[in-house]
């Protein structure tokens, strides 16, 4: 298994890749659904903050809870008004990630062998560092349907594959 710094530096990398998804996506075009049955691309990208900040205020605060259901945010203290624009999603989801990877390199390499009780299940905090990227991925390819379906081409889903080389 890898070091914890080595998964933050993965998650780094993705959430790279991620960003270039919100620098393409048409902002006029948040509120596009290739069905009524999924996500529209605005509550795709609330969704993805929605499931760091869960895991940030977990970690942080001991609050196991997610924020956001139904397709709305429900802790509306964390958010604003730009919480619906293509800038403010990418400032917000900036800053979350900047509380989890800040938080999580203030742990030990070896992730000090913490585990917690969450929403499915006992997880370890590289666990659950994998089920955000995991997220993120599964979301990530989601919204790369939705810019084909509008004529968009998507950024190439390659990342920093040097930066995980082990020493």
């Amino acid at each position: 298994m890898r070091r914890l710094d080595q998964w933050i530096t993965y998650w780094d990398n993705v959430r790279n890749v991620t960003l270039k998804f919100l620098d393409v996506y048409p902002p006029e075009r948040l509120d596009f659904r290739p069905s009524d049955s999924v996500f529209t691309a605005r509550q795709q990208f609330q969704h993805l903050i929605a499931s760091e900040t869960m895991w940030v205020l977990g970690w942080t605060e001991g609050r196991w809870l997610y924020p956001w259901q139904d397709g709305e945010w429900r802790l509306s203290e964390l958010i604003d008004e730009s919480f619906d624009t293509l800038p403010g999603l990418v400032g917000f989801y900036q800053t979350i990630h900047d509380r989890a990877t800040r938080y999580l390199r203030s742990l030990p390499a070896a992730g000090g062998g913490r585990v917690f009780e969450t929403h499915v299940g006992r997880l370890s905090v590289e666990a659950m560092v994998l089920y955000a990227v995991d997220e993120e991925i599964h979301h990530r390819a989601q919204l790369a349907v939705y810019l084909r379906l509008l004529g968009v081409e998507p950024p190439v889903f390659a990342q920093r594959y040097e930066d995980l080389v082990l020493d």
